[in-house]
């Protein structure tokens, strides 16, 4: 009964956020809700497939662009990927040294507190450094709903200004494919890509449960074997990803949030205004799509931001590919570079 009242508060709330036509509305409409349910009631049933398949469908959304662009035109994006990786190790030391110096956090949790990658393994890793790792999982938790809820919104905005200012760059968009998809090949899609994803969750490596069904749609797609999903199937893969973190919300982390004001909104406002910032030097010299730029640069999830940036018709592909490597990258260099730091 507690999982029905979670899916239909969530949905609910989804189907009115959707409604409203703000950017990730559906992500934030169910979020919203679920997390409210969770608080008021504590009834909010968190479960693992509400995860397991929103990033399931995500991976079936990229992959079918992947088959589309094609693998070897995604080489191409090496600069940006750089650029981006620089940029967000940059912010991240940025958001923890200031985070240390106007509050009693230790430079060590600080610099924890503001790295942008998957709660539960940063908090874990924060906790065996030696650093707070309940004040590590706060931020963390508040970083990635102000992420979801704000930075969408934020950038679509900046998006909007900064093409008057300066148009798209003229450059060669990845090639698209024209596909064919029939109901039995997409079957056929969905069901590999949910026993492939349940695959990549048994891994307990963070993403693997959105890139393999992405990876296997893709090899079918050079395959000739293409998939064809409704519209609404993805904003349901948005509602689920609300829903997962929504339920998660209990009122100890609203009251946990008030000790650490003062780091919060400096963590929330640097990583706004470098983010924005580090999406215009990706889209004035890494020459990526506006969209594809900005929402690479979004602390988020790949699986939610890759959703989102394929809701403006581009940066599916390029998104998930951004946020891939910087989360990869993030959980090599981080565990390793803030001790040698702190020390």
């Amino acid at each position: 009964m507690n999982v029905l009242l979670t899916l239909a508060v969530g949905f609910a709330g989804g189907f009115a956020g959707h409604k409203t036509r703000i950017p990730a509305g559906s992500l934030f409409g169910s979020l919203m809700a679920t997390a409210a349910f969770s608080i008021l009631t504590g009834y909010a049933q968190s479960l693992a497939v509400y995860k397991i398949a929103a990033q399931v469908i995500a991976g079936i959304f990229i992959g079918m662009q992947f088959s589309s662009v094609g693998i070897e035109n995604i080489l191409r994006l090496w600069k940006p990927v750089l650029l981006m990786i620089v940029g967000m190790l940059g912010v991240n030391l940025t958001a923890g040294f200031l985070m240390s110096a106007v509050s009693d956090l230790d430079l060590k949790t600080a610099l924890f507190g503001a790295t942008p990658g998957g709660i539960a393994e940063i908090s874990i890793i924060s906790g065996e450094q030696g650093a707070d790792a309940l004040k590590v999982s706060l931020l963390q938790f508040a970083r990635m709903l102000f992420a979801l809820c704000v930075f969408p919104t934020a950038a679509q905005r900046f998006i909007l200004y900064v093409r008057k200012k300066h148009p798209e760059p003229s450059v060669e968009p990845l090639p698209m494919e024209n596909v064919l998809a029939t109901p039995g090949s997409t079957a056929i899609i969905v069901c590999v890509s949910a026993v492939v994803g349940l695959v990549g969750y048994s891994t307990h490596i963070c993403g693997m449960t959105l890139v393999f069904p992405m990876l296997a749609v893709a090899l079918m797609g050079r395959l000739n074997l293409h998939a064809k999903l409704r519209r609404s199937v993805k904003r349901m893969a948005q509602m689920l990803s609300g829903i997962a973190i929504g339920s998660t919300v209990t009122f100890g982390d609203l009251t946990g949030l008030k000790s650490l004001l003062a780091p919060l909104c400096v963590l929330l406002l640097t990583y706004l205004v470098f983010s924005l910032a580090l999406g215009l030097v990706l889209y004035r010299f890494g020459h990526l799509p506006s969209e594809a730029a900005f929402f690479s640069c979004i602390p988020a999830g790949m699986s939610d931001m890759a959703l989102i940036a394929s809701d403006y018709g581009t940066g599916g592909p390029i998104v998930a590919i951004m946020h891939l490597v910087r989360f990869a990258c993030i959980m090599l260099v981080i565990p390793i570079l803030v001790p040698w730091i702190c020390n």
